[in-house]
């Protein structure tokens, strides 16, 4: 909005709701909320950023740029509608369309939040994107109303899936790259000393008869 920072701007994108800071010669940018006393000769001011994104929201649209320094550029702009708009890079982003004109409100709600693992709930009135304040990661994997669907970035740093128009159950799924293929190669592992631990025990008996 009018008189926002760049700073204020990306902390409310990235779903921010408080920072601190050490007072300085100029008034903060932010509301002070708090003055807690430090070690220091001075207290920390915590700041509020007014209106952060939430952990789990629906944009219908998407805005493309060929790089990250170029998307970068384009969340920076305090014009960038975050609200209703992400950002992807496509190495053959074309020139952004004007906007269509906004659908009716569509609506997520986060049901379970646990370490590795969300569930959340949207409601689409047309086509779009749900986006989540998770850092991306290849790890995470996501399930729409049962199937397999892919989880790409949103804003450089979170994650996002793509939706149709109606009701759907979202499952979000961290799995650490690489654990069952190196899983199963222990397992391997194991049962072939197994088998030649046995083997050489029945030679080893054969030998003393």
């Amino acid at each position: 909005g009018s008189g926002e920072t760049v700073n204020e701007h990306l902390l409310r994108l990235a779903g921010v709701t408080h920072a601190v800071r050490f007072p300085g010669p100029e008034p903060p940018e932010l509301p002070v909320v708090a003055s807690v006393p430090t070690f220091h000769d001075r207290p920390v001011l915590v700041l509020r950023v007014p209106d952060p994104r939430p952990m789990a929201y629906v944009v219908h649209r998407t805005h493309k740029e060929p790089s990250s320094l170029d998307a970068i550029r384009a969340m920076s702009d305090p014009s960038f509608d975050g609200v209703r708009t992400i950002v992807r890079v496509d190495e053959a982003a074309r020139p952004n369309a004007a906007p269509a004109s906004d659908p009716q409100p569509s609506s997520a709600r986060v049901e379970l939040e646990e370490a590795g693992r969300m569930v959340i709930r949207t409601r689409l009135s047309a086509p779009g994107t749900l986006v989540v304040l998770n850092g991306f990661s290849e790890g995470w994997s996501a399930r729409v109303d049962g199937r397999r669907q892919e989880v790409l970035p949103a804003n450089l740093l979170f994650q996002s899936v793509d939706l149709g128009v109606g009701e759907h159950l979202v499952e979000l799924e961290y799995q650490t790259p690489g654990l069952w293929p190196g899983f199963a190669l222990s397992v391997l592992g194991w049962a072939f000393l197994a088998f030649a631990s046995s083997t050489e025990g029945r030679r080893i008996a054969r030998a003393g008869v």
